[in-house]
């Protein structure tokens, strides 16, 4: 006679109310089902392994209900330790410099430095870049384009861009720029590279913006300057009057060709208390100039808000999320295994000095290295330090673990300074919102099925 499997409901289902149901979502499995009162008793209340087969079945099929002997936080741990070394999938992101012709006040990064990536630099990286794709298999290569403003070292780019594509495998690239460059001349430019998507930061509406994202009065540290009357419309320029200019007006007179061109914009909305509404007014002033939805060519221009952390400016999660509700009843993540830079081991940042670290927010402040573009031994073996959410005391019995994965590890440190010693919440933002997020799911499969 077979052996009885005892079973428990797992760790990483979320149940939410609506109307007369009782919405079950499983965040490993990403499956979705609808319980009535009768079914949910019989699942929360009653013995599980009394319920019809079939019933047993469909919620086994959909991870809801797991083997009783199963530690769960061992196999999401397993799972993501696997996933993390995966070969086949590798990321770059790169800083030619960390020059910036903005001065925005909450920017992380030191401002002492101010180096263009070298020739001796980007020829190491291109030698770097090809021990990282040839040591294991690789069938595709996300690069990244950072900063300081990345467009400001135009020539790196297009050096190294052209030897990775020599590489024989596939590359993407994108970039995360302030946007000011970005005229035609330069998104030509980037047609040619084939860097077509970008992340642009603004701050709201044109006077909270150029509050915060003013261009610099001068260009001058170590003696390095730009002008406007450069050809290729450089920003950073030389002269009080033309700082006066709005960033905010040199960024959105970018948008319209971009949109044209098929660009894929990310336009991240920083928010703060200073400017709770300007998710909503960026997208009327969008709508307004006809470039929402997606253009002839595919372009689009995709809005997100962002919390920023900056003095008394800093709101909290759940301000946030009362001023969002319809950006933050997204979608959960499902669980991969696969999370941010910091945690694959075929993930570098490369910064201006050709330094290698873990984390965007460390590429150019070149803290945290695990290392430079000179120790190929990296290249060959990649870089890995065993993280885990599932080892902090309270992440590791958090309901949303399995979406969250430990949130941004700059902010949640636990391992470096202790839990209650965080200086910033790292957490996703569905510890707040899960129940609503569950239920928005729901309503979308609805109208899609």
């Amino acid at each position: 006679m077979p052996e009885l499997i005892m079973y428990k409901l797992s760790k990483s289902n979320l149940l939410a109310p609506y109307e007369d149901k009782h919405l079950l979502y499983n965040q490993v499995s990403g499956a979705l089902i609808a319980l009535d009162n009768s079914q949910y008793k019989d699942v929360y209340e009653s013995d599980l392994h009394a319920l019809p087969s079939a019933f047993i079945d469909l919620l086994k099929e959909g991870s809801f209900i797991v083997d009783e002997a199963l530690d769960e936080n061992k196999w999401l741990e397993d799972f993501y330790y696997k996933a993390s070394f995966d070969s086949r999938r590798k990321e770059l992101t790169i800083a030619p410099t960390d020059q910036c012709n903005l001065n925005c006040p909450y920017c992380f990064e030191h401002k002492n430095q101010w180096v263009k990536m070298d020739e001796a630099t980007i020829e190491q990286t291109k030698m770097f870049v090809k021990a990282f794709v040839e040591s294991s298999p690789t069938e595709i290569v996300y690069v990244t384009w950072f900063g300081g403003e990345p467009t400001l070292h135009m020539p790196a780019i297009t050096s190294l861009t052209k030897y990775f594509d020599s590489l024989g495998v596939k590359m993407y690239y994108s970039m995360i720029t302030n946007g000011t460059n970005l005229n035609k001349v330069y998104a030509d430019k980037l047609i040619e590279l084939n860097c077509m998507e970008m992340q642009i930061t603004l701050d709201g509406a044109k006077e909270d913006h150029d509050r915060q994202r003013p261009f610099r009065k001068t260009m001058s540290l170590n003696v390095l300057k730009t002008t406007e009357k450069k050809s290729c419309g450089s920003g950073g320029c030389g002269s009080d009057d033309v700082h006066a200019k709005s960033s905010f007006d040199k960024i959105v007179s970018n948008l319209p060709y971009l949109w044209e061109k098929g660009f894929k914009l990310d336009l991240r909305i920083n928010i703060g208390k200073q400017n709770l509404t300007a998710y909503r007014a960026v997208r009327k002033m969008l709508e307004d100039m006809g470039l929402s939805g997606v253009s002839p060519a595919g372009g689009y221009i995709r809005l997100y808000p962002s919390r920023i952390f900056y003095d008394d400016n800093t709101i909290s999660h759940k301000e946030f999320l009362a001023a969002h509700p319809d950006f933050e009843f997204s979608e959960l993540k499902q669980f991969t295994g696969r999370t941010c830079m910091a945690n694959r081991n075929w993930s570098f940042g490369i910064s201006q000095n050709g330094r290698l670290s873990k984390c965007w927010e460390h590429i150019t402040n070149e803290e945290n290295l695990v290392g430079t573009v000179w120790d190929m031994d990296v290249a060959n073996r990649g870089y890995f330090d065993y993280y885990s959410p599932t080892k902090d005391p309270v992440c590791k019995d958090c309901e949303v673990l399995a979406s969250c994965w430990g949130g941004c590890r700059s902010l949640n440190e636990f391992y470096k300074v202790g839990y209650e010693g965080k200086k910033y919440d790292g957490c996703d933002q569905a510890l707040w919102n899960s129940k609503e997020k569950v239920t928005h799911m729901y309503r979308r499969r609805l109208v899609t099925t």
